[in-house]
């Protein structure tokens, strides 16, 4: 996420790790940490973090995942809608620092155009991980 649409800045968002990845649709996700941008470090006092996701897909979201230090901790199947938000509170995280990020897949159908014009294969999306330090 840019502050502003320049070199500079996206550049910096790119550097702070305010960025999503996708397989070639123009899928849309913010996830957050206790309201910090994903990329970001952020410190859970009592152990517990709220993790939020929005997502926006060119087809219909078919699940998001939550995956913490490499292991699936949370999936969510979803039909007909494009648009999804979801939250998981993860409760009595062990001490240390901790590593989350969210998939989401979209339908994988691909929609007909006329002549030889075909729309994006990609059907998955992947959030910048947050780093959790749980005291």
């Amino acid at each position: 996420y840019a502050e502003t649409l320049t070199p500079a800045a996206i550049f910096d968002a790119l550097r702070q790790r305010r960025c999503f990845a996708t397989s070639g649709s123009q899928i849309f996700i913010d996830a957050r940490a206790d309201e910090s941008f994903m990329g970001e470090e952020v410190t859970a006092k009592n152990r517990q973090i709220t993790l939020n996701l929005h997502a926006i897909g060119t087809r219909d979201i078919t699940s998001a995942v939550l995956v913490r230090d490499g292991e699936e901790i949370y999936k969510i199947a979803l039909e007909g809608r494009r648009e999804v938000r979801v939250e998981y509170i993860d409760e009595n995280m062990a001490p240390g620092t901790h590593w989350y990020y969210w998939r989401v897949s979209q339908d994988k159908t691909a929609p007909a155009l006329p002549g030889n014009l075909m729309a994006a294969h990609g059907h998955l999306a992947w959030s910048s991980p947050h780093w959790i330090v749980a005291e």
